[in-house]
């Protein structure tokens, strides 16, 4: 008896009658916990969500929840950013922002530091960034209002204005490694001059900027008048940053035109004309902030404009809306710019304007 062909045929008719094997599913990629708002899953990670703007390479981010309007940003390097709104402090840690906003919370209107050291000034207290973030400087007490901090590893400046008798006065204080804060009191000398901004290029060379036309200069023992004034009749100075003693730049109003004033050491301020669009008209608007770099400045302001130093060449860029304003401004370098400030849609409220350049960013 043969059974080979029938014993084939009945495994055949097995092999026909079977499932198939389940289709192996492709590896979806690693993946994220519930992303918080204002973010999305990219790679395992949550990152920030950034929404393009109409000029080529700057983003706008997308907020979780309203700070209020943007008043100051400062931080040590690209991933670590500390930004100071009306209502929240925010923190960008190289991939996403996230609510830092400590219990005593007043609005940051500075935030400066040097390296991983790095202080916080409110209208009436000093805030120092610790290992759990910023908290009030108990040992830092005044009375006046300050307007701006500036910060070096040794030496920290704080500057305001105060009042005697309904007469306004700059005031200050400072901080140094081996004595704490000093309060330095009302500086009579200067009545009428309200500080906007501080800057210095070394513990010897500190300069202020106010509301008109005076610069007031620190040689680290005394305040007095500059020795170069800024020509022209500027309404207000409202910043000022530089790169060196013979490098030293601050931005303001003369007559609603926006300008630029440079200083190099021994020799008077020059005036640049800052356009109000990209054809090189004039016109009126504030300029608010500025960072220098060696042979680069950036400014940006009301309107929603920026401007751009190169060379001996500026430019001007219509980053935001016309009703937008930018308050603060940060750079590490020319592809890394980040400015704050705020937006108004039109209902009376400000709200949070926050946009990066960064060529190549998602």
């Amino acid at each position: 008896m043969r059974w080979t062909t029938p014993l084939l045929a009945i495994a055949a008719m097995a092999s026909s009658c079977a499932k198939p094997p389940p289709p192996v599913e492709a590896d979806a990629g690693p993946t994220c916990e519930p992303c918080p708002a204002g973010t999305e899953c990219v790679a395992g990670q949550c990152e920030q969500i950034w929404k393009d703007l109409a000029l080529p390479g700057w983003k706008a981010a997308e907020l979780a929840s309203d700070p209020g309007p943007l008043l100051s940003i400062w931080g040590p390097n690209d991933n670590e950013l500390w930004i100071g709104g009306a209502k929240l402090l925010l923190h960008w840690d190289g991939r996403k922002l996230e609510d830092k906003t400590p219990a005593d919370y007043a609005p940051f209107k500075s935030i400066r530091g040097a390296g991983t050291a790095a202080w916080a000034l409110s209208k009436q207290a000093i805030y120092r960034l610790g290992t759990g973030g910023f908290a009030r400087d108990a040992t830092a007490a005044f009375t006046w209002a300050g307007a701006a901090l500036w910060a070096t590893p040794e030496l920290v400046m704080a500057i305001g204005v105060g009042s005697d008798q309904g007469t306004p006065y700059p005031a200050f204080a400072q901080w140094t490694s081996t004595a704490g804060w000093t309060d330095g009191g009302l500086l009579k000398s200067f009545s009428g001059v309200k500080p906007l901004a501080i800057w210095g290029a070394d513990s010897q060379q500190v300069y202020a900027v106010s509301e008109g036309v005076r610069v007031l200069s620190f040689d680290g023992t005394s305040w007095r008048d500059a020795d170069q004034a800024i020509p022209g009749a500027p309404s207000r100075v409202s910043a000022i940053h530089g790169t060196s003693r013979d490098d030293v730049w601050a931005v303001g109003t003369d007559h609603g035109e926006p300008k630029a004033y440079h200083l190099v050491t021994g020799t008077p301020w020059h005036a640049y004309n800052l356009a109000i669009d990209d054809q090189g008209n004039s016109g009126t608007a504030d300029p608010e902030c500025v960072h220098a770099w060696p042979g680069s400045v950036w400014v940006a302001g009301s309107k929603g404009l920026a401007w751009h130093r190169v060379s001996s060449f500026w430019e001007t860029y219509q980053v935001g809306a016309a009703s937008d304003r930018f308050r603060g401004i940060w750079t590490s370098d020319e592809n890394e710019i980040w400015l704050v400030g705020e937006t108004n849609s039109g209902t009376g409220t400000a709200g949070a304007l926050l946009v990066r350049y960064h060529p190549g960013a998602r």
